[in-house]
């Protein structure tokens, strides 16, 4: 599991001629609160720089990233 500790998956979110090096690369992932953050706005660090939501969501996770020739993964924890 590559080091890390829960039975989270890896998700392909593009290829690596298509993500530029330090361009930020929109993508989703299955079963996360994407809805909830719609109408939000984030840095690239992931803090919140603004919100139309009664409750500002937290800010954006850290997520594990890899290439596997050629392909770019995040992965994603398994929901509790």
């Amino acid at each position: 599991m590559d080091g890390l500790h829960d039975e989270g998956t890896w998700h392909t979110v593009g290829q690596r001629a298509a993500v530029l090096a330090g361009a930020v690369t929109r993508f989703s992932t299955p079963g996360r609160g994407g809805i909830r953050r719609r109408r939000s706005a984030f840095s690239l660090t992931g803090e919140v720089l603004f919100s139309q939501l009664a409750t500002p969501p937290p800010p954006l996770p850290r997520v594990a990233l890899r290439d596997e020739d050629g392909t770019v993964q995040v992965y994603v924890p398994k929901l509790v």
